[in-house]
């Protein structure tokens, strides 16, 4: 009789244990296909999105960029786009100064450039001493960008906020190619007769010509004395990644992060990065 009863408890037992297995797998299953479940579907639509930006990695022009692009997305995963950029361009105050730089061996002017452009202040120096010794580095300004590639969308997800918001979103990567148009400043190191902008001034008594130009020759410094520039097209290739968050099913909003890699131009290659942030419709 003891062995009978200890029988069916312990078939009792194994066929709770049964039940309970079964309903966890039913339950993380049913998980599963609400975590697989795209409430913002790709395939077969088009995005029109608009950004604003900065390249980053410049030293002496600050480049502010409008973007545009458009993607036809194949699938859930991929698809095709095509983009434009329009440089907005300033000087840093860095090329101001270099570009109104003293050569000053005595100490004589103080200040290591003019305040403002093509303006230099040499009163209290004469010509032996100190003169205007501009610095003209090779420099390139943006002005568009023309690109298309293919787009890879390997995560989709959730982000829960304040316990109580659910935000829908996706990380995207580019990779493509195209050209970049822009006005090219190559490297300037004389005057238009041919002196030395920079250099050592002659020793206490010796006869020679002192580097740089005088104060009154504005055409020889400052934005005046800039080199004429090179409008060039260059081939790029460009590479990216980004993040868009979802409103409904026609607006996101998106940040991204690219490199632009310039190829054929003087050094070999020229690399770029840009960040921009924006919004997209998809319909």
């Amino acid at each position: 009789m003891t062995h009978r009863i200890i029988s069916v408890i312990f078939a009792t037992c194994i066929l709770l244990v049964s039940q309970h297995s079964h309903a966890a797998d039913t339950d993380t299953a049913v998980e599963t296909v609400e975590i697989k479940k795209k409430m913002f579907p790709k395939a077969k639509k088009f995005e029109l999105a608009a950004d604003f930006g900065k390249i980053l990695n410049q030293s002496y022009v600050s480049s502010y960029l409008i973007h545009l692009n458009g993607t036809y997305y194949l699938s859930e995963t991929s698809g095709i786009t095509a983009e434009f950029a329009l440089s907005l361009n300033s000087d840093e105050s860095a090329r101001t100064c270099v570009e109104n730089f003293y050569n000053d061996r005595g100490g004589y002017v103080g200040a290591e450039c003019a305040i403002k452009d093509g303006e230099a202040d040499l009163e209290n120096a004469d010509s032996n001493n100190a003169s205007v010794g501009p610095a003209y580095p090779a420099i390139r300004e943006i002005k568009n960008i023309i690109s298309a590639g293919w787009v890879w969308v390997p995560v989709y997800g959730k982000q829960l906020f304040f316990m109580s918001a659910v935000s829908h979103f996706d990380v995207y990567t580019t990779l493509g190619g195209g050209v970049m148009m822009s006005d090219y400043y190559g490297e300037k190191k004389t005057a238009s007769d041919g002196r030395v902008y920079r250099g050592p001034f002659p020793g206490e008594g010796a006869s020679g010509q002192p580097p740089g130009v005088g104060a009154e020759e504005t055409s020889e410094y400052g934005k005046n004395g800039r080199p004429t520039p090179t409008a060039t097209t260059s081939p790029m290739i460009t590479a990216g990644i980004g993040q868009q968050f979802h409103f409904g099913k026609l607006l996101n909003i998106k940040l991204e992060v690219r490199n632009y890699t310039l190829l054929g131009v003087p050094g070999g290659i020229d690399m770029y990065f840009a960040v921009w942030g924006g919004a997209a419709l998809r319909f």
